[in-house]
């Protein structure tokens, strides 16, 4: 209960009622039997009482003891009306259980002795503290009596009995209140009152109430002048160094709340307003501008000042580039708008230029300058190979004309290979350049930039390989003079060159690479002959070179948009015909040996590509035909296409 009050409660006790019984009443005597104990039962009081100081007991009418011997189920032993009574009783260990009754035989009271010897030779006597019951339900009756001066027309009541808040209206002049409930379960709960005078609050009363089965807790509550005198409280506010004007102070009444001001007409250079606080250094409690707060003395509150950082986004040519966002110190940066970047998928703000840890906009507070940068993925669809064994050399199909001798079974290990040639768009993102002979005039309907990329090197295709690897996080496959950064490696050579002849591949490197010869001619085959559904075609893809090849009689003397033709049994497409693509093998004979992941010649002068071109003639399109040039060649006819392990 809140400010003074003096409460009245009404309780009749135990104690009181075993008093009366004993000034008014003489014990009921038991006629005596040789084999059996005389026990004297008697009610000594209640327990709890200072525990259960609200309660209004009911007159007691009368009780009922209740007992087994030796653990024998309790029988009804006695009733009497007295608080005292002789009872005769075998010898032995007994239990007793003594309830007592209001005058409606309701059970209000009752009392345990458990485990108690009785004897022959003893004086046996049996005293019961009684208790109410916290079971069954019980009523509530309280009473708030105040000054009629007061002026109080209206009173609330809220707690754990109503699940909302009810209004009492309250008679002019009336002086009391009287708040009733009955049936309530028992158990013990708060319920609290708010005494209105107009829209004035000028009391709150909260009270704990233990209910009791069949018992009604009964409760006075007496307001003094005191409680209800209109006390005022001042409430000071200080802008704490910022610029501007400061609000007003505002006066309120005890109990009633006062409207915080926002941050309208002050500001301070570099930093957020964020409400009030208790404290100049915002050390002590929050409150929200544009709250409500209930002051409890006069108070002075201080603008909350959060430090301004800035959050720059490096978006690396994406659009439309996001702008710098201010957010106060532990807020909250703005995810920006969707952007796009040709042949690029967006991935994500990174907080570092190696893209460690990604920024959660949902969850990440900014608590000093930062700078985000844009994570772009590049859209190279890449297809997995199964692994398997097939037929180096062997020519398939219905248009086979013959095979590249000696043939030998190559077993390989499964890869990833590009769905498409790789086309202009891509290279250009990658290199920065395009240098296709073919960088215009597509065939109508196609995209220039989905065009293959030709006139590339193979030593070209060395660096694109690397600098994509690079640019994806990946571990990069080829290593020229101990390092595998292109920019290491000097300018691409225009002639055959023994220092870029003598690269390897790193071992256990993640990064694209050009396909081995063996890995190009199982997957235009279609892969695993022993996979379900597989054919072994001429083409790849197809007996028919039209379904699946650009060739000169077709091609129009151009490349084409990749993806047009139909795809093989893996889903790759062209690589039956739009431009050649070099593979990593220096050119040698083959050989008829078994053979495991093998990557060929381990010296020599040119480099093999392979499939056929749009130039060419369909001849030069079968699976397995073979062809080869200087790795310092580029041409409209040179392309790549690019593996994974």
């Amino acid at each position: 209960m809140l400010g003074k009050m003096r409460i009245v409660r009404g309780l009749i006790s135990i104690f009181a009622l075993a008093a009366l019984f004993s000034a008014c009443s003489i014990p009921e005597q038991a006629e005596t039997e040789p084999d059996k104990a005389a026990v004297s039962v008697m009610v000594t009081g209640s327990q709890g009482r200072t525990v259960f100081p609200q309660v209004s007991l009911a007159d007691v009418a009368g009780y009922k003891l209740f007992g087994g011997n030796d653990g024998a189920e309790e029988t009804e032993l006695a009733e009497f009306t007295d608080d005292e009574i002789t009872v005769l009783l075998e010898p032995g260990t007994w239990n007793f259980t003594l309830n007592a009754y209001n005058e409606n035989d309701d059970l209000i009271l009752q009392g345990k002795v458990q485990g108690r010897q009785i004897s022959l030779a003893e004086t046996n006597q049996v005293n019961f503290s009684l208790s109410a019951l916290n079971s069954g339900t019980g009523d509530i009756h309280i009473t708030i009596n105040f000054p009629i001066a007061a002026d109080i027309t209206l009173i609330t009541a809220n707690g754990e009995i109503e699940t909302e808040t009810e209004e009492f209206p309250v008679q002019e002049n009336s002086g009391e209140f009287v708040y009733a409930i009955a049936g309530v379960d028992a158990g013990d709960y708060i319920i609290s009152f708010n005494l209105f005078s107009g829209d004035e609050l000028r009391a709150v009363v909260s009270e704990l109430v233990l209910v009791r089965g069949n018992l009604t807790s009964a409760i006075t509550i007496t307001l003094e002048g005191d409680d209800l005198k209109r006390i005022q409280y001042t409430v000071t506010f200080d802008i704490n160094d910022a610029d501007g004007s400061t609000p007003a102070a505002q006066t309120v009444y005890q109990y009633n709340k006062a409207p915080l001001p926002g941050g309208s007409g002050f500001s301070k250079d570099g930093y957020t307003f964020d409400g009030w606080n208790t404290e100049p250094d915002g050390t002590g409690t929050n409150y929200e501008s544009g709250s409500a707060f209930t002051p409890e003395a006069n108070i002075t509150l201080y603008a909350k000042w959060l430090e301004n950082f800035a959050v720059t986004f490096y978006a690396d040519g994406g659009n439309p580039e996001p702008e710098q966002q201010i957010v106060a110190d532990g807020g909250k940066a703005t995810e920006p708008d969707a952007m796009t970047k040709e042949v690029y998928t967006f991935d994500g703000w990174y907080t570092e230029e190696d893209f460690e840890n990604k920024w959660d906009f949902d969850n990440d507070a900014v608590t000093d300058n930062i700078t985000l940068y844009a994570l772009w993925t590049f859209n190279i669809e890449m297809i997995y190979v199964p692994g398997g064994s097939f037929e180096l050399g062997r020519d398939l199909g219905t248009a086979a004309t013959g095979d590249v001798t000696p043939v030998s079974t190559v077993t390989l290990t499964s890869f990833y290979m590009g769905k498409y040639q790789v086309t202009q768009e891509q290279y250009q993102a990658v290199m920065g350049s395009n240098p296709s002979i073919f960088s215009s005039n597509p065939a109508d309907g196609e995209v220039q930039g989905r065009r293959p990329v030709d006139n590339v090197s193979w030593y070209d295709a060395l660096v694109f390989c690397n600098r994509l690897s690079i640019q994806e996080r990946l571990t990069p496959a080829y290593s020229i003079s101990d390092s595998t950064n292109p920019d290491n490696w000097g300018t691409v050579p225009t002639s055959s060159n023994a220092t870029w002849d003598a690269v390897v591949i790193v071992s256990d490197s993640t990064g694209y690479r050009l396909p081995t010869e063996a890995q190009w001619e199982y997957a235009a085959k279609g892969g695993n002959p022993e996979a379900p559904g597989y054919v072994g075609y001429t083409y790849s893809g197809s007996n028919d070179p039209d379904a699946v090849a650009w060739y000169s009689s077709n091609s129009g003397s151009r490349t084409h948009e990749v993806g047009l033709k139909q795809a093989n049994e893996l889903g790759l497409y062209d690589m039956s015909g739009n431009v050649w693509e070099w593979c990593w093998d220096w050119y040698g004979d083959y050989t008829s040996d078994a053979k495991t992941d093998p990557t060929g010649a381990s010296s020599g002068s040119v480099r093999v590509y392979r499939v056929g071109c749009w130039y060419l003639s369909v001849s030069y399109a079968h699976s397995a035909f073979r062809a080869y040039n200087y790795p310092s060649i580029k041409n409209s006819n040179l392309g790549l296409r690019l593996v994974r392990p």
